[in-house]
């Protein structure tokens, strides 16, 4: 049976570390025979030291990557000799790297099902960083998560978002500070009729 995840466990899990990246290697015409492939996929080193970096997950996400590594011990023990060890949090059922296409293809038929417009699967990275404008978070801390080498680049590609929060925060500020009207007494039309029946005209 598939192992079950302790709570310590999960709670070392809540961020993930990149310490590598997956990039797309062409190889050259002599090297390929027939019936291969002419470009593979190699693990490097991320472009910049801000590239490697650990990312918080929230709490839903931490929980479904214990259920996702749950079902990954399974696939492993299915696989016996034929699995690949590579660290990798998502992977194919003998542990290779996924093909990008595959994953691209995958994406794509959710968000039909959804009814949303097709996109590219690396919009997830600008949705995300629009959602954490839009929750407060500064644009060093963007910066942070993205792994962006300068909070420059940031500034240039989500800037817009950024003027947005802040017009809205000082928005917010401004109604508690802006002069207020004075509210009508609730009482007052209340106690006209006496007040007239006292003075008869």
């Amino acid at each position: 049976m598939p192992r079950t995840s302790s709570p310590s466990e999960r709670k070392r899990r809540q961020a993930r570390t990149i310490s590598s990246t997956l990039q797309r290697i062409r190889r050259r015409k002599s090297d390929v025979k027939d019936g291969e492939k002419k470009s593979r996929l190699r693990m490097n080193t991320p472009k910049t030291e801000a590239s490697a970096r650990a990312i918080p997950l929230p709490t839903f996400a931490v929980e479904a990557q214990a259920r996702h590594r749950d079902g990954q011990a399974a696939e492993r023990e299915f696989a016996g000799d034929r699995w690949t060890e590579t660290g990798l949090v998502f992977t194919s059922t003998i542990g290779t790297p996924l093909e990008p296409r595959n994953v691209l293809r995958q994406f794509q038929s959710l968000l039909d099902v959804v009814e949303i417009p097709r996109r590219r699967f690396h919009d997830l990275r600008h949705t995300a960083a629009s959602l954490l404008l839009a929750q407060g978070a500064t644009l060093h801390e963007v910066k942070e998560i993205l792994g962006h080498s300068q909070i420059a680049i940031t500034a240039n590609l989500y800037g817009h978002g950024y003027v947005e929060v802040m017009r809205s925060a000082v928005d917010r500020v401004g109604s508690l500070l802006a002069p207020q009207e004075a509210a009508p007494n609730p009482v007052a039309p209340l106690l006209a009729p006496l007040g007239a029946s006292k003075h008869p005209s």
